[in-house]
């Protein structure tokens, strides 16, 4: 009787630590990729500080639709009051570098569903405002990817809206453990709903 108690309590504890490393694994995984994330943040905050109040604001100098089908175009210098000039298709460059990185980033598992959700939503609307918009328009009409090949997949249309597009390939349990998601997956077999087989290649 005592051999049995003392064998039951060994399995218990043994349960017990292999779900407290289950756990701390999983929070360790979940904090790594917070971190992740907050780097992208602070650097999405600096080029926002950089930017003139005209990109702040959404609006910008129109442009004749026909230049925005040439593959080069002048460096846009905007004066602003409180930055001085400031060199926009640069800034708008930097950003585009930026969501080319988190693509990527997402596609390796580092960057959790929620915030992929939110990231992807921020470049479809800043693709289409000035001065993002200009510059990946002008990224679009060149005949090579000019290095935003993620960024190209990412951003892909159906129709005049735009798909909800998803790099990473893992399955819903996976994700949970990996710490992409809070809980697991309702049918945690199932590939992600918005994921194209072939779209994205494998690192």
């Amino acid at each position: 009787m005592e051999n049995s108690l003392s064998i039951t309590a060994l399995v218990i504890s043994v349960i017990a630590l292999l779900a407290s490393l289950a756990h701390g694994g999983l929070e360790g995984r979940r904090q790594h990729i917070r971190e992740i994330e907050q780097f992208y943040l602070t650097r999405y905050w600096e080029l926002q500080d950089q930017a003139p109040v005209e990109a702040l604001r959404g609006t910008g100098p129109a442009k004749p639709a026909s230049q925005l089908q040439i593959d080069t175009h002048p460096v846009q210098i905007v004066d602003d009051q409180q930055g001085g000039e400031i060199n926009v298709s640069r800034l708008a460059l930097l950003y585009l570098r930026m969501c080319d990185d988190e693509v990527h980033t997402r596609h390796r598992g580092m960057i959790s569903d929620a915030t992929w959700q939110e990231w992807l939503a921020a470049m479809q609307t800043q693709v289409t405002r000035w001065p993002v918009a200009d510059e990946w328009e002008a990224v679009k009409a060149r005949s090579s990817e000019e290095g935003f090949a993620d960024l190209h997949r990412a951003l892909r249309k159906h129709g005049p809206a735009y798909e909800q597009t998803d790099p990473c390939k893992w399955r819903g349990c996976v994700r949970y453990w990996r710490g992409l998601r809070r809980n697991p997956s309702r049918a945690p077999l199932r590939p992600p709903p918005a994921h194209s087989a072939g779209q994205w290649p494998d690192d």
